[in-house]
Order: C-alpha cells, then sequence, then structure tokens
C-alpha cells in the first residue's frame, strides 16, 4: 500500500491529500491503486500530522513507490498549486 503523512503550517480551513501506488512496468510508472483522497476540515496548524494510504495491495515482486498530492483551502480561496510529489523506488518491497 501506498501511505503519505501530512500536515500544514498555517492555520487553514481544509486540507486535502491525495495518495497512490505505482509500479514500474516497461520503463514507466503505472498506478497499481486507485487514488485516495483524505480531507481534513480545520487542520491544527503546526502540531498535528495527519495519514492517508491507498488499499492494500498484494504483495508482488517489482519496483514500487508512493505519489501523493496535496491542496488546501485557506479563508474560502483554494490553493492553485498542485504538484504530485514521489517516494524513492522500492525494489522488491515484501522481500
Amino acid at each position: 500500500m501506498g501511505k503519505s503523512q501530512f500536515g500544514c503550517t498555517a492555520r487553514v480551513d481544509s486540507v486535502t491529500n491525495v495518495v497512490k501506488l505505482q509500479k514500474k512496468v516497461k520503463g514507466k510508472w503505472v498506478n497499481v491503486t486507485k487514488s485516495k483522497a483524505r480531507n481534513v476540515h480545520k487542520p491544527k496548524a503546526g502540531v498535528k500530522k495527519y495519514r492517508n494510504q491507498t488499499r492494500n495491495y498484494k504483495c508482488r515482486k517489482g519496483t514500487f513507490r508512493t505519489a501523493s498530492m496535496g491542496h488546501g483551502v485557506y479563508r474560502g480561496v483554494p490553493s492553485k498549486s498542485r504538484h504530485w510529489t514521489y517516494s524513492k523506488s522500492v525494489k522488491n518491497p515484501c522481500k
């Protein structure tokens, strides 16, 4: 499963995190789980860390990584920056 951890440094209305698990197939990253979104209304600024994770994925050989993206709403205005970030790749994580 793909896991992410997120939080806010400022007090915002809400924050949303999206996470997915990817596998390298023929040199390209392919999604192997559906994206999972987690929305937190009025998150605690700078103190609390929140977690999000995909559904379980049966352990298989291969190279995997987690992709995660987040955005928030501040005073009713949604953030415009939405970029995916990626974990380091892991080969055969079930060994």
